[in-house]
């Protein structure tokens, strides 16, 4: 669903929603809204990226090399 910023206190499921926070609505609830001017048009869908979120190392299937025998005597 599409997020909408919010330009007026929004009262919703009980809960104030501030100015300038985005909240989340289907079109038809938001269209109303819209037309009263308690909405903005939809924001921009964030770009989607396929980078993993962490920096760690990736995790391997293969056991460690064995140092043992490659060490020379």
């Amino acid at each position: 669903m599409p997020r909408y910023p919010v330009l007026t206190p929004l009262r919703r499921e009980g809960k104030t929603i501030p100015a300038g926070r985005p909240v989340t609505l289907d079109a038809a609830e938001a269209r109303t809204l819209i037309a009263c001017g308690a909405l903005g048009e939809a924001l921009p869908e964030p770009p989607v990226t396929t980078e993993p979120l962490t920096t760690e190392p990736p995790v391997t299937t293969e056991p460690p090399a064995d140092t043992a025998k490659t060490r020379r005597k």
